[in-house]
């Protein structure tokens, strides 16, 4: 698996030239989203949300106390982990708007970590070492492989 041909997952090109390997994600993410539901159980990478001021009170809610507003005033919120509430589109284990999600869902997980434990079907392997991380979905046990 070659992480240095200068496009993303989904083919289009990388926004990390060469030259600026040290932006570059440590791990590079591989398969497609087998729709398990687990990431809209729980914020699987840190995500920040602004919401409307009027909606401060569901922000509340779901995702616990605001971390700072920004301009407007908006309610910004900080989630990693257990969400108070799972998100409202998905469907038993379906994301009921898959094909429309948003880009922090794209984007979503981000390194092994992310995905330890859950039923996902992503894997990843480190931009430098090769090593290969959770691979439940090749027969493995989720551990570190060497590519």
């Amino acid at each position: 698996m070659n992480s240095d041909n200068g496009e993303t997952m989904s083919g289009q090109p990388s926004p990390y030239s060469d030259d600026d390997a040290t932006r570059r994600p440590e791990w590079i993410r591989y398969g497609e989203c087998n729709q398990c539901g687990d990431c809209c159980r729980q914020a699987t990478n840190l995500i920040q949300i602004v919401t409307p001021i009027q909606d401060e009170p569901y922000g509340r809610a779901r995702y616990g106390e605001p971390v700072g507003y920004a301009p407007g005033p908006m309610p910004l919120f900080a989630i990693r982990g257990p969400i108070l509430m799972p998100c409202p589109k998905i469907d038993g284990d379906r994301c009921s708007i898959h094909a429309a999600k948003p880009q922090t869902c794209q984007d979503s997980p981000l390194t092994p970590a992310d995905i330890e434990g859950t039923r996902c079907s992503y894997w990843f392997v480190h931009r430098d070492t090769g090593e290969v991380r959770n691979t439940v979905h090749l027969g493995g046990d989720a551990g570190a492989q060497q590519a």
